[in-house]
């Protein structure tokens, strides 16, 4: 039963994955694993540290890092692996920090903005990790609201994004 043994197997895969980063590093690249994407001024926000400018270098130099219009991101399955090493091991801090980039996101989302398809959908991505239920409002809601305006791209690119989502509760699964 891989699940009995799951939580062990991500810690091992993180800590080889961590030989030889620094302490001080560890808790911005777990905040950067949270990001589907980020940049300094990102990091600030979900770190709430002022200067990340230092790491943020650090950062570009991994051989898993690359290099995004909006910034840098993490390669995908490491993303994946140390964001979920996180919610195993520290559950109070895993959805903290999807909390604050979620309210990073909503900060900065202007209705008429050509980058308010795309703010909406990390505001979306962020507080359905740190809260499903919370998640799928949000979801109803922006889905109805493209639906009464007939944005059938944007429903076709709300979708496609969702679809790409991990979902705990198998209730939400379904949507």
């Amino acid at each position: 039963d891989f699940q009995s043994v799951k939580s062990q197997v991500v810690a091992d895969l993180v800590d080889r994955l961590l030989e030889g980063v620094p302490r001080s590093l560890v808790p911005i690249l777990e905040a950067a694993a949270a990001l589907r994407w980020f940049n300094k001024e990102l990091l600030r926000a979900v770190t709430q540290q002022e200067e990340v400018s230092l790491h943020y270098d650090e950062l570009r130099r991994f051989p898993f890092i690359r290099p995004r219009v909006e910034g840098l991101a993490l390669h995908d399955a490491i993303r994946e692996i140390i964001d979920e090493n996180l919610r195993l091991s520290d559950p109070d801090r895993h959805p903290l920090l999807h909390r604050r980039a979620a309210a990073y996101f909503a900060e900065r989302i202007a209705p008429s903005s050509s980058e308010a398809d795309k703010l909406t959908f990390e505001q979306l991505y962020h507080l359905t990790r740190a809260d499903e239920t919370m998640g799928l409002h949000l979801f109803q809601n922006t889905a109805e609201g493209i639906a009464q305006y007939s944005f059938y791209n944007r429903m076709r690119a709300l979708m496609s994004d969702v679809a790409t989502y991990v979902l705990r509760n198998e209730v939400y699964q379904l949507w």
